[in-house]
């Protein structure tokens, strides 16, 4: 069993097409959950949103309409602030999630082996090779693009120092997987 491991790094490492080292930095983390988190809310599930907030909004205004200034008034603050309460949960757990994931590093860096086949990321926490027809959907953010396996799991990688041709070579396989 070890052999054949090592025959698929062999293979792997041949038809590697780029090959490149990324540091995490804590800035970078936060603003790959801050984009993962507000593209999830109102850009990828943007009808649930748009239903909660303009529920609380048509409610209100039913309350002042009657002359309930004080219960209108209370309910829109109450909608606003579970609105941003869950917000701030779901980027919590999110970040909490990256930063456990972070300090089971030794080194804050991976190198990524992008192949024919998959992507390959390699860290001293271990390694993982992920299909191209696994990503589906890449999001840029400042500094960082999160590459998309699920609804709610991604995975952030740094842009300093990536080749720009690295990175076309990613969007065009990802482009080809949708």
């Amino acid at each position: 069993m070890g052999s054949a491991s090592k025959n698929d790094s062999a293979v792997r490492a041949n038809t590697s097409r780029f090959v490149f080292l990324v540091e995490y930095e804590e800035s970078l983390l936060k603003a790959a959950v801050r984009q993962f988190v507000w593209r999830s809310f109102f850009y990828k599930r943007p009808k649930p949103t748009a239903i909660a907030m303009g529920g609380a909004i048509l409610c209100s205004a039913v309350l002042f309409a009657l002359g309930e200034w004080t219960s209108g008034l209370v309910l829109l603050i109450c909608s606003v602030c579970s609105m941003f309460f869950i917000y701030a949960l779901v980027w919590w757990w999110q970040l909490r999630s990256m930063r456990a994931k972070l300090n089971a590093m030794s080194e804050r860096r991976a190198t990524f082996r992008l192949t024919d086949i998959d992507l390959l990321i390699e860290a001293d926490s271990g390694s993982v090779g992920i299909p191209w027809a696994k990503i589906v959907d890449v999001w840029p953010a400042r500094g960082v693009w999160l590459l998309v396996l699920a609804p709610n799991q991604f995975v952030s990688l740094p842009l300093r120092g990536v080749p720009v041709e690295a990175l076309d070579f990613l969007k065009s396989k990802i482009g080809s997987t949708q």
